[in-house]
C-alpha cells in the first residue's frame, strides 16, 4: 500500500506522489511489470534523461543514464528473474523532490526456479513531476545472485 506523506496542502498528494502512485499503485504492479500498459505508464512517469543506479554486483548493475540504457538494464533484470514487489511504505521529502519506497521483494530465477525474499529501499528523485533518478538498495545482493546458481 502506498502511503502519501502530507505536503501541507489540504493533505493532497504532491505531483511527485501522484506520478509514483500512477506507476506503482496499480493492481498488476506487484507481479507483472512486463505488460504494454505498464510500459506506457513508465513512459509517462520517467524522464528521458533518467538515471538508474543498481548494485554493481548484479548483472544489471551500475549507473544507467537515459531511457535506452534504463531499458537495457531493466531487460537484463526481467530476463533473469520473475519478481514480486510489495510496497511496504513510502516517505516523501517534498523539499528535496524525493520519495523513498520500501519494498518486500521476491526474486525467482527463471533458469533455476530458486527464489530469495528480501526487503529493498528505493530513493526516487523527481524533476518537474517526472522520475529523474532511481537508486535501489538491496538488503542482500548475494542472496539474489545465489538464485542464479544451478548447483
Amino acid at each position: 500500500m502506498v502511503e502519501a506523506a502530507s505536503t501541507g496542502e489540504d493533505n493532497m498528494a504532491s505531483k511527485n506522489m501522484d506520478t509514483l502512485q500512477m506507476l506503482i499503485g496499480g493492481p498488476n504492479f506487484s507481479e507483472d511489470r512486463t505488460t504494454e500498459e505498464f510500459k506506457q505508464k513508465m513512459a509517462a512517469a520517467i524522464s528521458p534523461d533518467v538515471e538508474l543506479h543498481e548494485a554493481s554486483s548484479l548483472p544489471h548493475g551500475g549507473v544507467h543514464k537515459g531511457l535506452e540504457n534504463f531499458g537495457k538494464a531493466r531487460g537484463i533484470m526481467m530476463g533473469l528473474w520473475d519478481q514480486k514487489l510489495d510496497v511496504v511504505s513510502t516517505w516523501e521529502v517534498p523539499d528535496a523532490d524525493v520519495i523513498v519506497v520500501m519494498y518486500m521483494m521476491e526474486w525467482t530465477a527463471k533458469a533455476t526456479g530458486r527464489s530469495a525474499s528480501l526487503p529493498g529501499v528505493e530513493i526516487v528523485t523527481f524533476k518537474d513531476g517526472a522520475i529523474a533518478k532511481l537508486e535501489f538498495f538491496h538488503l542482500d545482493t548475494k542472496a539474489i545472485l545465489d538464485t542464479l546458481d544451478e548447483s
